[in-house]
């Protein structure tokens, strides 16, 4: 299966999406679509390419501060259950730090990414990802410029073909 990053769509089948958190899915099949105002805050849609109205999962960014600093905060990050634990989350946790980068980037000391992580699970999946802790809240986290630019550039050096 193929799958592609999309704007939030009115054709988009989000009624059907359930992964397994009754807020997440109501969020996405009653509120996302309407609150939706890039770069303000933006819902990507992860669809599949043969069946571009099912919702395998999706982000939700939104412009923040941190301590006076420009950041993104990565609101919601869902993945549908029969779609989990096969790199969807992955997928879109590196869209949400390629998103922050560009807009971050030519603004003056952005601090980064933030994510309030709902629990420790969540959170140790976020360290994987070079998050940091912040110390007023241990399930609150933070994806420093440096950090996401490193990992977006590692990702990149992956997917270029190899030489002969």
């Amino acid at each position: 299966m193929r799958n592609t990053l999309e704007d939030i769509r009115k054709d988009h089948d989000r009624g059907t999406f359930d992964c397994g958190n009754k807020l997440l899915n109501s969020y996405i099949a009653k509120s996302a679509r309407q609150y939706n105002n890039p770069p303000r805050q933006q819902t990507l849609i992860l669809e599949d390419i043969n069946d571009p109205q099912k919702v395998i999962g999706f982000i939700t960014i939104v412009q923040d501060t941190l301590n006076a600093h420009p950041s993104m905060l990565l609101a919601r990050l869902a993945v549908d259950k029969a779609h989990q634990n096969s790199g969807n989350g992955s997928l879109l946790l590196i869209e949400a730090m390629r998103l922050a980068v560009d807009y971050l980037q030519p603004l003056p000391a952005p601090a980064g990414l933030v994510v309030d992580a709902k629990d420790e699970e969540i959170a140790a999946f976020y360290v994987s990802w070079g998050a940091q802790r912040l110390p007023e809240a241990s399930l609150k986290l933070l994806f420093s410029m440096s950090s996401m630019t490193a990992t977006l550039e590692a990702m990149e050096f992956e997917q270029e073909p190899s030489s002969p």
